[in-house]
């Protein structure tokens, strides 16, 4: 990649460890970090080791951009809305960093989204950051793989390494002659708001297959980190708590939500289809337990039948 003939100015807003990746890559390019806007300790300690200015997402950032004259502002894991007065400060764009494929995966939560509607190919997307929320041109976009076990953990860290292979790409589009804009289809958008949420609280349904359910786990499953949509859970009526594994074994016979067999490591359940094989379990507020401590808590053996949520 060539060096730009003169200094790029930008500003980086954002939260997470790729915008100090990103950022990396920023100066290693001889761009000129401003400043950069954040809510994380992690990244403002990033950023003094670069003495770079740094500004709390609460205060206010939009007059400090105003104030400044500077070519790009780059919102990288920002997940927070950012007001249309600091998208229109940078003279040459605004680019967001977007974990999915646009137009079809707008929003937030969305590789999620994605492995709950079962799909088998993903991408993000470097876009235009405009007045409308995602709306924006696709300047990069870069396909992700979906494996056949995947999770929710294992999709964002591979949309974080898609974003990292794909941001030299569009830093060269930005300091070339040309910046390749697609305008996104309208048609095929689907938009994910803060506030969709799975049904029946994520509740497992008996009544589906085990492939659904495992498929629904999996899909929830962020290992240790924040989790803003949900997690899959197993309800007995009076008790409930966070299934974080599972597996589909062959079928046998019983009715939907029939115990099969209860042990220190598993509990087998009958579905629509097969049996889902319960074998990881966190309490409601997050400390760790075993299968055994869950079902003598709520009492369970070997052929109750587990309530359908309403």
């Amino acid at each position: 990649m060539s060096t730009p003939t003169r200094t790029i100015s930008c500003y980086l807003i954002g939260s997470d460890t790729l915008l100090a990746q990103c950022g990396e890559g920023l100066l290693e390019k001889g761009f000129e970090i401003r400043g950069v806007i954040t809510a994380s300790r992690r990244i403002s300690d990033w950023a003094a080791t670069k003495e770079i200015p740094t500004h709390a997402t609460n205060e206010d950032y939009v007059a400090i951009l105003q104030s400044d004259d500077f070519d790009y502002l780059f919102a990288i894991t920002h997940l927070a809305l950012i007001p249309d007065a600091a998208v229109e400060t940078p003279r040459r764009l605004a680019v967001n960093f977007h974990d999915g494929p646009l137009p079809r995966y707008a929003g937030l939560n969305t590789p999620m989204w994605a492995l709950l509607n079962g799909e088998s190919e993903y991408a993000i997307t470097w876009h235009e950051m405009t007045a409308g929320i995602d709306r924006g041109d696709i300047l990069v976009q870069q396909p992700v793989s979906i494996a056949t076990d995947e999770t929710a953990l294992s999709l964002n860290t591979k949309c974080f390494a898609a974003a990292l292979e794909s941001f030299p790409i569009l830093l060269d589009q930005l300091t070339g002659s040309a910046v390749m804009r697609q305008p996104q289809n309208s048609d095929q958008r689907s938009y994910f708001g803060k506030f969709k949420r799975p049904s029946a609280a994520s509740v497992l349904d008996w009544r589906s297959s085990a492939t659904e359910l495992d498929l629904v786990i999996r899909a929830l499953n962020v290992g240790g980190y924040s989790n803003f949509l949900g997690s899959a859970k197993i309800w007995t009526g009076p008790h409930a708590a966070i299934v974080t594994d599972a597996a589909v074994e062959p079928g046998s016979q019983g009715s939907c939500g029939e115990i099969l067999e209860l042990s220190e490591q598993k509990i087998r359940i009958h579905c629509a289809d097969s049996v889902l094989a319960i074998s990881g379990i966190v309490r409601l507020d997050g400390r760790e337990t075993s299968v055994a401590e869950f079902a003598a808590l709520a009492g369970l053996n070997v052929g109750d039948i587990l309530p359908e949520p309403n």
